[in-house]
């Protein structure tokens, strides 16, 4: 970083990249021990696992390249053209019945939108 930056507040994935990296650095605290994803997806009974959700588009944050998406593509096949840029807008989403969507972190979404977890 030379220097750049003096303090960070991130997430797991970003000190471990760092590190991977050849960035030294210090990480002060990690608060949760992991990073709390979700993705809902529209009702439908062909969906009840991750894996049912191949093929369809889903809305993500652009930090999944480097947090749960590369699991997404080695356990269940998903490829980069199964995403889609998510900007905090549902619009897209609500749209495309067929679609997934990443709720943001921190986020309660009661809806009647299915989640999917494994």
């Amino acid at each position: 970083m030379g220097g750049g930056v003096d303090l960070f507040m991130g997430y797991g994935m970003a000190a471990v990249n760092t590190i991977a990296q050849g960035i030294a650095k210090i990480t002060v605290a990690a608060i949760f021990q992991k990073e709390p994803w979700c993705l809902i997806a529209h009702p439908n009974p062909a969906i009840k696992t991750l894996a049912d959700l191949k093929g369809k588009p889903i809305y993500v944050f652009a930090s999944t390249k480097i947090t749960y998406w590369p699991l997404l593509e080695a356990k269940y096949g998903f490829t980069k053209a199964h995403k889609r840029p998510y900007n905090f807008n549902p619009a897209a989403f609500l749209i495309d019945k067929n679609s997934a969507q990443q709720v943001p972190q921190g986020g309660s979404q009661k809806s009647k939108f299915k989640s999917i977890t494994e």
